[in-house]
């Protein structure tokens, strides 16, 4: 198991949304289960620097849904939507956050920059097509 920076209080909210979630069985679609992890997320406090690790200090994989930012409320809503439990929302975590399932500060895919430009290119930087 990966060396996980989390809380009971962060084990508990994720294992209820995923309850909540999955209280619905396959009736949801993929969209539907990202609204509604969303939707349960919507209002939790904003913290930024959350996450644990830089070129002079080990990375830690990190999960606190109680405080977030723009790119960690990414990675759990989408962990959550592949997730059935608390151990597969983790193991879906580092392949959201990191590349080729490595926890490191090096390989941790900072999502709106790294996703746009790195090869291969996940994302696609459309600003210009929607604020010319």
């Amino acid at each position: 198991m990966h060396n996980v920076y989390d809380t009971q209080e962060s084990q508990s909210k994720v294992n209820e949304i995923l309850s909540a979630v999955s209280f619905h069985g396959n009736e949801l679609s993929y969209g539907e289960r990202i609204a509604e992890i969303s939707s349960r997320l919507l209002g939790t406090a904003y913290q930024a620097h959350t996450l644990i690790g830089s070129s002079s200090l080990q990375e830690r994989l990190v999960t606190n849904p109680s405080t977030v930012d723009c790119f960690t409320f990414i990675d759990y809503v989408r962990s959550m939507a592949h997730a059935s439990s608390w151990q597969t929302y983790v193991s879906e975590l580092v392949k959201t956050r990191y590349t080729n399932g490595m926890i490191d500060f090096t390989g941790r895919k900072h999502f709106f920059t790294d996703w746009a430009v790195t090869s291969p290119q996940n994302a696609q930087d459309v600003t210009q097509d929607i604020s010319p």
